[in-house]
């Protein structure tokens, strides 16, 4: 969650949520939006991650190391 020392800049506000849930029959505070937004924007932070990584867990690395590194020299 967002924290008063980590405020971020955000296009929607909790009124413009509380206006949108109303429309759609769905009465919330601009507390409970708030709480929403934090919500959804730490939801698009874990999706973010996710797309990096491919949908793994690990990231694995994008180079290997060349297999004549491990090679013994012919002596």
């Amino acid at each position: 969650m967002i924290t008063a020392d980590k405020q971020q800049k955000r296009k929607v506000i909790p009124k413009k949520v509380v206006e949108i849930l109303a429309k759609n029959g769905n009465k919330v505070s601009e507390e409970q939006a708030k709480l929403i937004l934090d919500l959804m924007c730490d939801f698009g932070k874990l999706w973010l991650i996710q797309v990096k990584n491919q949908g793994s867990i690990t990231k694995e690395p994008r180079v290997k190391t060349p297999r004549r590194l491990f090679k013994q020299p012919i002596i």
